[in-house]
């Protein structure tokens, strides 16, 4: 993804820095799909953990070469990969499922549960903020 400027968005987890990739951009939509379709069929994967998808903020996305019009539609865009992705794992192994790193209530309904578990080394209580809106019913490891 490209801010106004043309650069690269980054983003520090702890001590690791990465670049944010454009989910707006339909090659790295439909490589997400392959991907998990190919663990469910290929290695009998049950389950498909998508990182850095429910805490990751919705930037716009500048970059003129990518397929999406305008500025894209991060969120939004996510929930056809999840929809699509969970159909195709589905029509492998009924009992296939999604789970995402941290809470995003916009992609409850495709995906079995989130991994809450960053805490105070990298800034983030999303554990204690779950426990305290769902009240009891979630598990904590």
């Amino acid at each position: 993804m490209k801010d106004h400027a043309g650069e690269m968005y980054h983003e520090v987890y702890g001590p690791h820095e990465f670049v944010v990739l454009c989910p707006s951009n339909k090659d790295w939509q439909d490589y997400l799909i392959e991907v998990g379709s190919w663990m469910v069929s290929s290695y009998g994967a049950t389950g498909i953990y998508l990182d850095q998808l429910g805490p990751a903020e919705p930037f716009p996305c500048y970059d003129p070469e990518h397929s999406h019009e305008g500025i894209g539609r991060f969120n939004q865009v996510y929930l056809r990969v999840l929809r699509e992705l969970l159909a195709r794992i589905r029509g492998i192994n009924e009992d296939a499922f999604l789970m995402i790193e941290n809470c995003g209530d916009i992609y409850g309904s495709y995906v079995w549960g989130s991994l809450t578990w960053n805490g105070e080394d990298y800034g983030e209580f999303y554990a204690e903020q779950a426990q305290s809106v769902f009240q009891g019913r979630l598990d904590r490891a």
